[in-house]
């Protein structure tokens, strides 16, 4: 199966080969995309998530498309690239923030990232079988995508994918520079878009970037740096929950994750690969993005204390400090010996000589690779059914084993040691997006872990293919052919599935949005507070917030408000000052949800702890109600209105 020489992917003598090798992968790759978009747009408008971060999110780029300023204007929870991109997209379509058009948005990084995914994995295992895997596996796992349309999390994972084809072009001398630039660029990239995926990814090509150096003081201090802090890291973000088994358990499972790459880039009697020179061009690059972008906002009058408050103290107070939001990830606790023994494992095999540990290596990779697959792959395929909520989680399995793609058949080769080093190494420390909580950031998480998983599977049938008798006699062009066709098929079966479910659900029916089907109940209860804010209010707020009504309403928040969250997410002045706001609107309304406020505030808090939900709760009263859905007004109101009573 992995037989170079009878793969599309293997070298050829000649240009035309190469060209005509270049176009069939091209093809192949294009049409998998046309089964893909079909899948990724029924899924896309398949339904509304009632915390509504789409509408929150729609909000804060409407207000920059009207010239707000984010951080200094607005709240702005996340980086200055994802507005930037947010604003591009409709700017070169000439698109309004529609809820149809930010969900249309959401096909580009989609489709994008399993081909960068894939290209990945048929670099490093030369089997477009594998590859075509892995792009279907990369397809399913970015379902998440339609729990928030629109969110930066789908921007971030295309620029990941990116940041790590990036990290193997450094290992090919002819785009070595190249590769180095995108590395830089892409880690400071993506710190502008979520301040914590910035972190992990720096810290992710720092470590296999600098063991790569010559052996020098200063190549000792960094990465003793780099290492120390990767070690650390999980530690300093998790230390307010330990006293949760779960999350004690998902830090075991990172450091020890990190810890078994480190030792195995460290381990290696390997020359120098990379100069200073090198490295440096890296770091230049990461810090001429970051010094652009800040001194751009600088320029619009963004005060630097603001921009440090919402993009970096504001997370901190939010998921490191506070102990108020927050939903683990469900790791059982046997996981802790699991990953000290797969760490006990590295650095047995790293003792061994090398011909003496191949075979226990292409051994655990196999197993690797088929136990990732089947928890992660089956797993997002037959997520509704019960025992699949059961199964192990696929962090507590993979992270104390991605250092096996760090090990390729034949050790001797320099091809791929830094893409590799990169992607494990960022790959284990990116689990850490799923804390302080395990949604959707589950999934964003485990993405990149089905690539280490096919590069491992490749290893191991590489080896198994010279030293198992029975291989060779397989035909390459048979498995090849089998694996394609039951891609197609699940592709197939899919497109059926999702366009079925789509068209089984009513249209959601409301400005902007013609395009989304939603749950029966879901759209009743919509249209109903749509109708009433139009007919009795002036402005509204909700508590929690659903952005999107404003949208559907055309009426404007208090205050400038664009959040769901604005529980959590804004200080005691921040929410004073739109109780301000609220107060010059005689007719205001409130849209309460008991049920939304609970799922919000885990901890149980009540609303006096809040000036604006204290405002609302005391200042307000209930008059009408559909299913959880209340309308509030203010108790001075009279009710039913005059022109109601006639």
């Amino acid at each position: 199966m992995l037989d170079s020489r009878s793969m599309p992917f293997a070298p050829s003598p000649g240009t035309h080969h190469n060209l005509k090798r270049g176009f069939v992968l091209a093809t192949w790759f294009a049409f998998l995309t046309v089964l893909a978009t079909p899948v990724a747009y029924y899924r896309v408008f398949t339904g509304f998530r009632f915390w509504d971060d789409e509408g929150a999110l729609m909000a804060s780029v409407n207000q920059l498309l009207h010239g707000l300023r984010p951080y200094q204007d607005v709240f702005a929870s996340y980086g200055p690239a994802y507005y930037l991109y947010a604003w591009g997209l409709r700017f070169l379509t000439g698109t309004a923030v529609t809820h149809d058009a930010v969900r249309l948005s959401t096909l580009i990084p989609w489709l994008a990232t399993p081909l960068l995914l894939a290209w990945i994995v048929l670099r490093e295992t030369r089997s477009l079988a594998l590859a075509t895997v892995g792009h279907l596996l990369t397809v399913f796992s970015l379902g998440f995508i339609a729990h928030e349309p629109g969110h930066p999390q789908e921007l971030g994972v295309m620029l990941l994918a990116a940041y790590f084809a990036g990290g193997f072009l450094i290992d090919l001398p002819p785009h070595r520079t190249t590769g180095l630039i995108l590395v830089g660029g892409l880690a400071a990239a993506l710190g502008l878009v979520k301040t914590n995926i910035g972190i992990f990814v720096v810290l992710g090509a720092a470590i296999p970037l600098v063991s790569a150096l010559p052996v020098r003081a200063f190549q000792r201090i960094a990465l003793c740096s780099a290492v120390a802090a990767g070690l650390a890291l999980p530690v300093l973000l998790m230390r307010v929950h330990f006293d949760d088994l779960q999350t004690v358990t998902f830090c075991v499972c990172v450091m020890t994750g990190v810890a078994g790459c480190v030792w195995v880039l460290l381990d290696r009697e390997r020359q120098p690969e990379l100069c200073f020179r090198d490295a440096s061009m890296a770091l230049a690059t990461f810090a001429a993005v970051l010094a652009a972008t800040l001194g751009i906002m600088l320029a619009f009058g963004i005060s630097f204390e603001k921009i440090l408050f919402s993009l970096v103290l504001r997370h901190v107070q939010v998921n490191v400090l506070s102990r108020a939001w927050y939903s683990p990830m469900a790791l059982r606790s046997g996981w802790i010996p699991w990953t000290v023994a797969c760490l006990g494992l590295a650095i047995f095999v790293m003792r061994l000589p090398r011909a003496s540990r191949a075979p226990i290596v292409a051994a655990a990779q196999l197993f690797f690779g088929v136990g990732v697959i089947f928890f992660f792959g089956v797993g997002v395929i037959f997520w509704r059914l019960p025992i699949f909520w059961r199964l192990p989680q696929t962090p507590g399995f993979a992270a104390g084993l991605c250092w096996l793609a760090l090990l390729p058949p034949n050790e001797d080769s320099q091809t791929s040691r830094l893409g590799r080093g990169i992607l494990c190494v960022a790959t284990v420390l990116h689990l850490l997006v799923a804390y302080p909580i395990a949604g959707s950031q589950y999934d964003v998480a485990c993405t990149p872990l089905s690539v280490i998983a096919l590069i491992c599977l490749g290893d191991s049938l590489a080896y198994a293919r010279g030293h198992w008798i029975a291989l060779p006699h397989w035909s390459p062009r048979t498995v090849t052919a089998a694996a394609l066709a039951l891609t197609i098929c699940a592709y197939a079966g899919l497109i059926v599935m999702r366009r079925r479910t789509y068209e089984s659900l009513p249209p959601l029916g409301m400005p902007g949005a013609l395009r989304v089907h939603a749950e029966p109940q879901q759209v009743e209860d919509y249209h109903w507070v749509v109708s009433q804010v139009r007919q009795y209010c002036d402005t509204f707020i909700g508590y929690p917030g659903v952005p999107s009504f404003h949208f559907w309403s055309g009426i404007e928040p208090p205050g400038r408000l664009n959040l769901d969250d604005w529980m959590l997410a804004l200080n005691d002045e921040e929410q004073r000052a739109v109780v301000r706001d609220l107060e010059r609107f005689p007719n205001a309304c409130v849209i309460h949800n008991p049920d939304n406020v609970r799922f919000w505030l885990r901890a149980g808090q009540p609303a006096s702890l809040f000036p604006l939900a204290n405002y609302l709760m005391t200042e307000f009263k209930p008059v009408s109600q559909i299913h959880n859905y209340y309308l509030m007004v203010r108790k001075n109101r009279d009710w039913p209105p005059a022109r109601d009573q006639k």
